[in-house]
């Protein structure tokens, strides 16, 4: 392309980006129209459409938010909530361009823009747009409708709709009351002990032996355990196969039977990584793979001379 073309096309550019920005100031100065104000809780069902055609959908049901697809499971309850209501909470400025020639001037073409539907209980649409570029503030980005406009939508970061759908999955690996965690038993190796309470006490049992745990043991290391227990969370959740699967062999290092007036668990906890994060694998849940942070795990692994 010739040097003189290469400068029109590029005056050209400037001019539509700053014609966009005055577009932008100039409608915030008045109250701006939401993606679909006052339909958050109409909301059942939404879906993110990534560049190279992967997508991941997340239906509401009786139980609460879930993963759909790519693998089925819990999301995060909190997180897909507020993430709904801030998508139909977005303020949409002036028309910028309808012109299928600027989409990629704002990262609405196909190799960058992120699709999002938002649908009803009965399937039907209530909102959907194409994500594009980050917009003139830190919580905003440009927009296609389907009807080809080209907006911007502020109240919400670009990022959050860029992050894979694993980040949107339910990190808890277990939640108990510290008051309803009656016994926690671990297995390294040969070795075998547990931890229990019994009459208002707590008791240790290794080697054949049962003794009490003294009052400054169990502040000590018994209640810290119990806390850590208590909102065991993962800091990622990964699919047990596939893409996203952890790509080294699970390797035991120790695992733990927790009993609690609530369903018991079987957690194994795999050696550490280069990373810093140890896989854990729960009983009875094959679909996912938790990654908690060493220091995590070497708080869950009490040695029986260190409770004594």
């Amino acid at each position: 392309m010739k040097r003189k073309t290469l400068i029109i096309l590029s005056a050209v550019f400037a001019l539509m980006v700053a014609a966009s920005a005055g577009l932008i100031l100039s409608s915030r100065q008045k109250p701006l129209p939401r993606l679909c104000a006052g339909k958050a809780k109409q909301i059942a069902a939404l879906e993110f459409s990534y560049p190279g055609g992967k997508t991941a959908k997340f239906i509401k049901t009786d139980k609460g938010w879930e993963i759909a697809s790519p693998i089925s499971y819990k999301a995060d309850e909190r997180e897909l909530a507020s993430a709904v209501s801030a998508l139909c909470g977005l303020r949409l400025s002036e028309t910028l361009s309808a012109s299928p020639e600027t989409a990629r001037m704002f990262g609405l073409n196909p190799e960058n823009g992120v699709g999002i539907a938002l649908s009803g209980a009965d399937n039907k649409k209530i909102a959907e747009f194409t994500a594009g570029k980050e917009g003139l503030s830190a919580e905003a980005f440009f927009i296609k409708l389907p009807s080809g406009e080209i907006k911007e939508a502020s109240g919400l970061a670009r990022a959050a709709l860029a992050r894979p759908f694993t980040e949107w999955l339910d990190k808890t690996v277990f939640s108990a009351p510290m008051n309803k965690i009656t016994s926690v038993a671990w297995h390294k190796g040969k070795d075998n002990w547990r931890v229990y309470a019994e009459n208002g006490k707590w008791l240790l049992e290794s080697a054949g032996k049962k003794t009490a745990i003294p009052a400054e043991k169990y502040q000590g290391k018994i209640g810290p355990l119990l806390m850590s227990l208590a909102d065991l969370r993962a800091e990622r959740v990964l699919p047990s196969s596939g893409e996203y699967a952890p790509k080294t062999a699970f390797k035991e290092d120790f695992s733990l039977d927790i009993k609690a007036d609530t369903p018991a668990a079987a957690i194994r906890i795999g050696a550490a990584d280069s990373s810093g994060g140890r896989a854990a694998l729960l009983k009875g849940e094959n679909r996912v793979t938790f990654i908690v942070p060493d220091w995590r795990a070497a708080d869950l692994l009490l040695n029986p001379s260190g409770i004594k």
